[in-house]
Order: C-alpha cells, then structure tokens, then sequence
C-alpha cells in the first residue's frame, strides 16, 4: 500500500511542477478584435486588398478569401448577437394560434396533411 501512496505522491508532485503553456490568439480572435477597424476602412472605400496588406504587415497574414470568408463569418455574429437596445425592451407577446379549422397563410389549396384526422366538411 506504501507503493501505491508513493507513487501518487510523485504523480503529484510531477503534475504541480509542470507550467502552462502561454495560450497563443488565434487568426480568428485576432481578425474579431480589429473587426471595427476593418470595418471602418471599408465604410472609407479602402479596398479588401490594401486592407489585407495592412493586417499582414501588422503580422496577421490572410489570403483574399480567408479575408472574405472571415468578414462574413463576423458579421453573421454580429448580426446574430442581440443589440443593447434588444436587451432593454421585453419580449414581444406571443400571437395567439389560428384555429384549427381555419386555412392560414402557409396552407395552399388542396394541401389536405393538415385535417388528415378530421372529418371532411363537404
């Protein structure tokens, strides 16, 4: 049993002795924090290419089509993540449900999936 408390005592130790690698930015972080920047060169009629150029001298290397792909990805995001005015209001209300037997907007003539269990009203 002496063996076995050893052995984990030196596991121990070993695991505490070692350090943590230095957690390195990726291309991905880095282009999401100049992502104003970027944005405002382009609302300044700065081609995509001069754009490129810039961050690879800056040390942040892309090709053209990582750049786009990128630049579109982060807007998604943008666009996806609620605004701060989004946050002040409520929830709008729920719309109540159509009835049952009435046709919605959505139903096209002649599709019957719908009142599959229901008797017809001829």
């Amino acid at each position: 049993m002496s063996d076995d408390s050893a052995w984990q005592e030196q596991a121990r130790s070993a695991l505490h002795s070692l350090s943590p690698r230095p957690r390195t930015t990726t291309k991905a972080e880095r282009f999401r924090t100049m992502l104003p920047d970027i944005e405002a060169s382009i609302r300044n009629d700065i081609s995509h290419a001069d754009i490129i150029a810039a961050l690879a001298r800056a040390g942040l290397t892309m090709t053209e089509s990582e750049f786009r792909n990128a630049l579109c990805r982060e807007r998604k995001r943008q666009k996806g993540k609620p605004s701060e005015t989004s946050k002040t209001q409520p929830p709008a209300a729920p719309t109540p449900a159509a009835a049952p037997n009435q046709p919605t907007a959505t139903r096209k003539p002649g599709d019957h999936r719908q009142s599959r269990d229901r008797n017809p009203n001829w």
